[in-house]
């Protein structure tokens, strides 16, 4: 490694990031776990400071490949030291961990990007759930609904809440504003819900929700269209 920095005359520069990992990683006296899992937690943080963009690239490639599998295959063999069962154990629970962290990691990913932007404070929530809606109905990606995607991290009463505040977003954009007057215009909201994917929602409480307005619907689904006849023949607030 040293000698492929300084061939392409980078090795001074690269100093920092080499006295970190030979002795969190490759350290003649031996490494805990601990200096083993912090330092794959805090590999993309060398590529990220480095300004040099050519170093930035060695440090990236050694970092996806050769440093990851090595801190991996370090982190097995101090499992396999231990009895059996606990040693299988740990391993369960670390790799556990590591699939619910590259998981956390893709959905800040999805979630900051595009017209998403669900954490820009600068957005107002009923701006966020409109952008959440509408990423809602694209294809979704290996099997998974996009709502589905982003919500893999979150418990099951969680995503309720979230599922809550949109179809109470959904219902907030369907009712019809006339002068004095709100109707509640039950054909956009199943319009504007049909748009979603089949299984967007899960919850019990969501299920409810559209539930009951569906019983609205079925009695009062020409409210809007007879708010609006009236407001046009009166001419007057209703």
């Amino acid at each position: 490694m040293r000698q492929e920095l300084s061939q392409e005359g980078l090795e001074l520069e690269a100093q920092p990031f080499l006295k970190q990992i030979e002795h969190n990683i490759y350290n003649k006296e031996g490494v805990g776990f601990t200096q083993l899992n912090n330092a794959l937690k805090t590999l993309n943080s060398h590529y990220k400071a480095t300004p040099n963009p050519t170093l930035k690239e060695h440090i990236r490639k050694l970092s996806d490949n050769m440093i990851r599998n090595d801190i991996q295959e370090g982190i097995s063999q101090l499992f396999k030291q231990l009895p059996e069962d606990l040693g299988h154990k740990y391993a369960q629970l670390f790799n556990t961990a590591l699939k619910d962290y590259a998981t956390m990691k893709e959905t800040l990913k999805i979630i900051d990007k595009g017209t998403l932007k669900l954490r820009d404070a600068a957005r107002s929530e009923q701006k966020a759930l409109d952008a959440l809606i509408k990423y809602t109905q694209g294809q979704g990606h290996q099997g998974l609904d996009n709502l589905s995607r982003i919500t893999k991290g979150l418990n099951p009463a969680n995503r309720e809440v979230l599922e809550l505040n949109m179809l109470e977003r959904l219902f907030a954009t369907s009712l019809m504003q006339l002068e004095g007057l709100k109707v509640f215009d039950s054909q956009a909201f199943f319009k504007r819900l049909e748009s979603l994917k089949e299984g967007t929602f899960q919850s019990r409480a969501a299920q409810d929700f559209i539930q009951i307005a569906s019983g609205f619907n079925r009695l009062f689904n020409q409210d809007a269209k007879l708010a609006q006849a009236l407001k046009s023949t009166t001419g007057e607030q209703v």
